[in-house]
């Protein structure tokens, strides 16, 4: 068999090696391995260097909080009931739960002495009147002489005094009597308003004093609901459009009727007060709830809020770059959610948020996007 003479050719007798030196070939191909080497090297350093990460837009993360604050539903109406008059208690008409009318009674006090009076001054007016009848004959008769020149006009003017001064004490006599009507219509203790009796005072039997309570009684239908309203709340309370009671399990619609305008110093709160609108139940007087009501400002989670240096903000993706990209957001605070302006909102659905892998994230820092593997991989560790 005849060997191919050019197949063990030396080397340097090759056609297209026949200008080529040894040395300087090896030193080329040496320097081809290590710039390729390097660009290999560089571009999986810039692969390993890219943080996989998650992301979410702000339509899927924006919520709008319920506040509350603690409320009572209180009486318009709560009085203690008093005597007008100082007597002895002959009957109490009412118990303690016991719902009444306007009008109905309440308690009976003994009224034998100011009926005596009231006889007294229902006299004394037919009296003051009767002198009124013989002074206005009297004037008349002086009249008559005074035109027979049989009276002098000292006499005349003291006949009109004495008409006159008759006439007054009949108006004395007629408040008077007024007067003692009153005293005994104030011996029947009635029900100002339509109530519930909370608590009995004195008992049967007991003298008491004008001014004295004796019945504790409760408005049922003049109601109105007092929330008090810390002052860190009061911006989303005002911007608020509905307002609800709960309480006793109930969940009632409240129209608000007026905010105090003034902060108390110790709870560094003000009150508002409500009108009940609606409800399956009336609940009891006195009941302790909250009232709630939906924020009408955007929030994000206090979770997604990163601190870089002095800053408070978010993480956005630029997908067009590939990399994270930091937002300072003003008025953020650690762990509270985050109220969102409408600039600021325009200003973050332009680009997505990032939610997994923000933790150690810098600005401009390059990122990618997890892969459905990286996703299945994170969910079989977790599990």
């Amino acid at each position: 068999m005849q060997i191919d003479a050019v197949r063990y050719r030396p080397m340097q007798e090759l056609p297209f090696m026949s200008v080529v030196n040894p040395s300087t070939s090896h030193r080329t191909l040496s320097l081809l391995c290590a710039a390729l080497l390097l660009y290999f090297s560089s571009t999986a350093v810039v692969a390993e260097d890219s943080v996989r990460i998650t992301t979410q837009s702000i339509d899927e993360l924006l919520f709008y909080p319920e506040r509350h604050a603690p409320a009572e539903l209180m009486s318009l109406n709560r009085s203690m009931i008093p005597a007008q008059v100082a007597t002895t208690v002959t009957a109490l008409a009412v118990r303690v739960g016991d719902q009444v009318k306007r009008g109905d009674r309440l308690a009976r006090l003994d009224c034998q002495t100011y009926e005596l009076v009231q006889t007294v001054r229902s006299s004394e007016l037919e009296i003051a009147k009767n002198n009124v009848v013989l002074a206005e004959k009297a004037w008349q008769r002086a009249k008559t002489l005074k035109r027979s020149n049989n009276l002098g006009a000292a006499e005349l003017d003291q006949r009109a005094t004495e008409l006159a001064n008759a006439k007054v004490s009949v108006s004395v006599a007629l408040a008077n009597q007024a007067q003692a009507v009153l005293d005994v219509s104030r011996c029947e203790i009635v029900a100002p308003y339509d109530a519930v009796v909370l608590e009995r005072l004195v008992s049967v039997g007991e003298f008491v004093a004008v001014g004295a309570p004796l019945v504790a009684l409760t408005a049922l239908t003049q109601t109105e609901v007092s929330a008090t309203v810390a002052v860190s709340d009061l911006p989303s309370f005002s911007a608020a459009s509905a307002y609800w009671l709960e309480a006793a399990g109930q969940r009632a619609s409240l129209e608000l009727r007026h905010l105090v305008p003034v902060i108390q110093n110790r709870s560094r709160s003000q009150e508002a007060r409500f009108i009940l609108q609606q409800a399956s139940s009336d609940p009891p007087i006195g009941v302790n709830g909250r009232v709630v009501w939906r924020s009408p400002l955007a929030h994000l989670p206090a979770n997604l809020i990163t601190k870089r240096g002095a800053a408070l903000g978010l993480f956005v993706f630029n997908a067009q770059a590939g990399q994270a990209e930091f937002v300072a957001i003003d008025g953020a605070s650690e762990g509270r959610p985050l109220v969102l302006t409408a600039a600021q909102q325009a200003l973050l659905k332009q680009r997505p948020l990032i939610i997994d892998g923000r933790h150690g994230l810098v600005d401009q820092q390059p990122v990618r996007l997890k892969s459905e593997r990286d996703l299945m991989g994170d969910h079989d560790q977790a599990s």
